[in-house]
């Protein structure tokens, strides 16, 4: 993780990531976007770290930028209550 923020109006804690390597590849994490949304979400449910947030309702977005070309977002997702608590 790159670093964090809470973003107060929307109730918002977001992640910034970048991938480097063979992680840093448009076509592939576009490939695989509905996969790993599912995964990410799975595992935010079964984070105990996050379960004082989870519990007030807070949101969480997570956004995967290249290393390559820094400005890129390859991944963005926000799972909110409804995802979680499902």
């Amino acid at each position: 993780m790159d670093s964090m923020v809470f973003e107060p109006s929307s109730r918002t804690i977001h992640y910034y990531h970048t991938l480097l390597g063979t992680a840093d590849n448009g076509q592939a994490v576009a490939a695989r976007k509905s996969e790993l949304r599912k995964a990410m979400g799975e595992a935010l449910k079964r984070d105990p770290g996050t379960k004082g947030y989870k519990d007030a309702g807070f949101s969480f977005r997570y956004t995967y930028h290249s290393g390559k070309f820094p400005s890129k977002v390859l991944f963005d997702v926000t799972y909110t209550a409804k995802d979680y608590q499902r």
